[in-house]
């Protein structure tokens, strides 16, 4: 639990929390504990004023809100979020928090159509320059327009063809073994994918993993199932995933 004020905090650690997991751990103190956020973010050390503040200055709660508004996001897309020092296909989870205002569906749309995008722009070698500010021209032509369909929406703002088919959408950090399987077999992705659907229930559709991060998009079932196994070990759901596959490698 006090590891959640260290998540997002510089590249020199594993991140194994993300920004949801951040704010299930809070809230779970919040309610198992009866702590305001002011107490939570003094046993966690989230917003500490700054050096040289006055010792009667009260630490800063944004953070803290912030993690707590990512239990707002589709849980088919919200461990797309990450930290903002992370590289695609992770999305800063401030940028995904302007999302808020959608419907979980909408937010679906919008989040994994620019996955879709990411995709493209890698196999034809292009940069991804979709960033918070894109979001924010998407809710505001929600507010002002809310006839249109989030589909349509898209199509006028980022001039894209929106996604069409919906899945739920993991993507965690890779620990050492994975990461250097990865280097030694060119068909890590086929490998890695065929362990998920021969050792677990539920439908894998994709899976495609670098020496940073692991993408893999799956229905109900498999998701709902990986969040059941991960609760019994009680780790997170990147410790549980890593741990999960390199059990099973050769």
């Amino acid at each position: 639990m006090l590891s959640v004020g260290q998540q997002g905090r510089g590249i020199s650690k594993k991140q194994e929390l993300s920004p949801v997991e951040c704010g299930e751990c809070i809230k779970r103190l919040m309610d198992e504990q009866k702590e305001t956020k002011l107490q939570v973010a003094e046993r966690l050390d989230i917003g500490r004023p700054k050096k040289g503040s006055s010792m009667y200055k009260k630490r800063d709660l944004t953070t803290l809100n912030m993690f707590l508004d990512m239990m707002s996001i589709s849980q088919k897309s919200k461990y797309v979020a990450g930290w903002g020092w992370q590289p695609k296909p992770k999305i800063a989870f401030s940028t995904i928090l302007e999302l808020q205002s959608l419907s979980h569906d909408e937010q679906d749309y919008v989040i994994q159509t620019v996955l879709d995008k990411y995709k493209q722009n890698k196999i034809d070698g292009k940069k991804d320059n979709l960033g918070k500010n894109d979001f924010k021209k998407i809710v505001t032509l929600r507010k002002n327009d809310p006839k249109l369909s989030i589909e349509e929406i898209i199509e006028k703002v980022w001039k894209l063809k929106p996604k069409t088919i919906i899945k739920y959408i993991v993507v965690c950090e890779t620990f050492d073994k994975l990461n250097e399987y990865t280097k030694l077999h060119n068909d890590s992705n086929e490998k890695l994918l065929s362990i998920l659907k021969n050792n677990m229930n539920g439908e894998f559709f994709s899976l495609d993993i670098n020496d940073i991060l692991i993408t893999i998009e799956m229905d109900k079932t498999a998701f709902e199932l990986f969040h059941e196994s991960q609760n019994k070990q009680g780790v997170s759901f990147t410790r549980f995933l890593n741990m999960f596959l390199e059990d099973k490698l050769d």
